[in-house]
């Protein structure tokens, strides 16, 4: 069986799993903490007053996916914010114009949400194109906040707040992982990494004030 090849070549050879589900005994494992970015992002805008707050979600069969919507939904009920299905709009991949289209959807069903969080910057980019348009400016009309922090986040009109994915520090951490256990004539029992994404602010969230803050 696959599970019994994955067993023995651990068992055999320094492994380290990054971004994985896959359960392997012996092996360690190296991930960012998804859930706890996605919690940063809705909360940031929660701070800024928000409260009618949608996400485009990336495909929810993968972890990361699911992770950064449970982090959408703990911000929200801590705030006492119920969460809204009609806020939530997953896709079937990270892409540009999918998260044009979820804009879209969303703006149709829920034309009084004042922020959006796009749980890559591609699929920001892409919400930010249909606000634009439809008339409604970034952050002035609507704030929108992304996840991973491409390289085009940080010079695009505005600069796009969004939580950095710590790609260096994963690689990092699971090299010297591997370098232990390579090191090492003890076989170790394998263990559990996860990484804080931090927010990264800048120029697409605005704060609320007045009676929309209180909507």
């Amino acid at each position: 069986a696959d599970d019994d090849i994955l067993a023995d070549a651990v068992a055999r050879i320094p492994t380290v799993l990054v971004a994985s589900d896959i359960e392997l005994a012996g092996a360690d494992h190296v991930d960012i903490d998804n859930r706890r970015g996605g919690h940063e992002a809705t909360g940031y805008l929660v701070a800024q007053r928000h409260r009618v707050i949608a996400t485009i979600t990336g495909p929810l069969d993968w972890p990361s996916a699911r992770a950064r919507l449970d982090g959408y939904r703990d911000a929200l009920r801590e705030a006492g914010i119920s969460a809204d299905r009609a806020l939530v709009e997953p896709c079937v991949d990270w892409g540009l114009e999918s998260g044009r289209r979820a804009a879209d959807r969303l703006l149709s069903s829920a034309p009084t949400l004042t922020a959006i969080f796009a749980q890559s910057d591609l699929l920001a980019l892409g919400a930010i194109a249909a606000l634009r348009a439809r008339g409604l400016r970034v952050p002035e009309d609507v704030s929108v906040v992304g996840f991973d922090d491409i390289p085009v986040s940080s010079v695009f009109d505005p600069p796009l707040t969004t939580v950095r994915q710590p790609m260096r520090e994963v690689g990092e951490l699971a090299a010297r992982l591997i370098g232990d256990r390579a090191a090492s004539s003890r076989k170790a029992k394998g263990s559990r990494h996860m990484l804080r994404a931090p927010l990264v602010i800048r120029g697409s969230v605005a704060r609320l004030d007045g009676a929309r803050a209180r909507a």
